[in-house]
């Protein structure tokens, strides 16, 4: 994926996801309406703003990283392929017992079966 494309996406899925947890969600879920409870609320809308751009620092961030690798299909496409390459059936045995993006309840451990007793049971790639 060019680095253009995944600029892109990454703009795209943060600006999605944004308007509708942000913005779509509370206008369908209550009553949308902005009133001044407060004499000094101007006070609490800049401290609001504030907190809100502090916490879009981490997300531009990842976004930014995600746009850096060329996006998640470098995992798929290129991280793989060259992990098997350089580690052979080790890494091959490693990818039928760890999911891929899923968290294991248990650690693996190398030369253990997949399947082991009491362990999480591989899925199959």
């Amino acid at each position: 994926m060019r680095r253009t494309t995944a600029a892109a996406v990454s703009v795209a899925w943060g600006v999605a996801l944004g308007v509708t947890f942000a913005g779509l969600l509370p206008y369908l879920l209550g009553d949308w309406r902005f009133h001044r409870p407060l004499p000094d609320w101007v006070i609490a809308q800049v401290a609001g703003g504030l907190l809100i751009g502090a916490g879009l620092v981490p997300i531009v961030a990842s976004f930014i990283e995600f746009a850096k690798a060329n996006g998640a299909a470098a995992v798929r496409w290129y991280e793989e392929p060259t992990l098997t390459r350089k580690f052979g059936a080790e890494y091959r045995d490693y990818r039928r017992a760890v999911r891929a993006w899923i968290p294991r309840l248990h650690p693996w451990t190398p030369g253990q079966p997949a399947g082991a007793a009491g362990h999480d049971a591989a899925a199959g790639r």
